[in-house]
């Protein structure tokens, strides 16, 4: 699995409303996020390196989920660029989602 399908799943889940292939991506993203962590921890100077490499993948992240949306029947114009920072790709939660608060319960979203 290539890591930037992980991302192309994190634009999928935050720009589609669909509902049926949602628990497939997100079964896509942990374990990328998994990976990126043990690399991480196998060569911690990469962590520095980290915010450049998510840069250089936003414009293939971005081009990728158009076309596969459009295989649900969605119309999806070229997405934006991703404006995810290295904490929200390697974090356990998606980017869009308010943090859990102390008593694990999401916030709701203003």
């Amino acid at each position: 699995m290539r890591h930037s399908d992980a991302g192309s799943h994190l634009m999928k889940l935050e720009h589609s409303p669909t509902i049926d292939p949602r628990t497939d991506w997100m079964d896509t993203i942990s374990p990328a996020r998994v990976n990126i962590e043990y690399l991480l921890e196998d060569s911690p100077s990469l962590r520095g390196e980290l915010g450049p490499m998510i840069e250089k993948q936003k414009p293939r992240v971005a081009r990728l989920p158009s076309a596969s949306l459009f295989g649900y029947g969605e119309t999806v114009k070229q997405l934006p660029l991703p404006s995810y920072t290295a904490e929200q790709v390697v974090g356990d939660r998606s980017p869009w989602e308010a943090p859990l608060p102390g008593g694990g319960e999401r916030e709701e979203l203003a």
